[in-house]
């Protein structure tokens, strides 16, 4: 069993290719637990949803700025 999570964000993305580059980062990162990533080029909206096995605790709102912040954009937390 596990327990999932939502991480919101803002993103400096402007196309496609910075969204396809949050997806494939974070999937590099997280694997099997990125559960999904949904990025607005309109609004700058990325909602992430990790999952982590039930024993286990789920990652902190700064672990995964961290993470989404090496993609290179400018990244603005909301949580």
């Amino acid at each position: 069993m596990s327990t999932t999570k939502t991480y919101k964000f803002k993103a400096d993305i402007t196309c496609q290719a910075c969204v396809n580059a949050i997806q494939k980062s974070l999937t590099k990162t997280y694997g099997d637990e990125l559960q999904s990533v949904d990025s607005n080029v309109e609004t700058k909206d990325v909602t992430i949803v990790l999952a982590r096995k039930s024993n286990e605790e789920p990652y902190t709102y700064d672990q995964v700025y961290e993470a989404l912040a090496k993609t290179g954009r400018s990244i603005t937390k909301l949580n």
